[in-house]
């Protein structure tokens, strides 16, 4: 009795289920002369058909679109990852003239160094240079006070008859 009701049921539900669409592929025209694929799809429920047209795209145009999305982010992730490295080196940048800005607001201008003692043969690094008018070859000496003066982004100090920074050592 118990099967016969299941098959009874299945026996009227399955006419609902079989009814297949009828799909159409068409192509049209839009107002700018290019052609679009469209589905068209007609449905029988009853004495009712329904009728769907829907823009349809090709496997082709999908992947295309897939390639075009891919792309677009990759250039949205180059252009985060390039704007966070500027933002690193102008950082950078901002601490390699952090010590040349301390030594004016602690010496309120830049003086005059002590010109007398600097000039003519000196050995920087072991490489002999001229230094005349506050030069060093054709690069400028920016003074700070008697005792320390920038050259090329390093800061010098006076020791004895040396000037040293961090990576050289100026002797006569």
């Amino acid at each position: 009795m118990k099967y016969l009701f299941l098959f009874c049921i299945l026996l009227f539900a399955l006419p609902a289920f079989s009814q297949q669409d009828s799909i159409v592929y068409s192509k049209g025209l839009r107002l700018n002369g290019d052609s679009t694929r469209y589905r068209e799809t007609f449905t029988r429920i009853g004495d009712s058909i329904i009728y769907q047209k829907i823009p349809w795209t090709t496997v082709d145009s999908l992947t295309m679109r897939t390639l075009i999305n891919e792309r677009s982010d990759a250039s949205i992730q180059y252009r985060q990852a390039k704007l966070a490295w500027e933002e690193q080196e102008k950082s950078y940048l901002m601490r390699l003239r952090q010590p040349t800005r301390q030594l004016v607001s602690l010496f309120k201008r830049n003086p005059d160094g002590p010109k007398d003692t600097l000039r003519g043969e000196w050995k920087l690094n072991g490489v002999t240079v001229t230094i005349t008018n506050d030069r060093i070859g054709n690069k400028r000496i920016t003074w700070y006070s008697q005792d320390v003066f920038e050259y090329e982004k390093e800061i010098f100090f006076r020791r004895g008859k040396r000037w040293v920074s961090d990576k050289s050592i100026l002797r006569k």
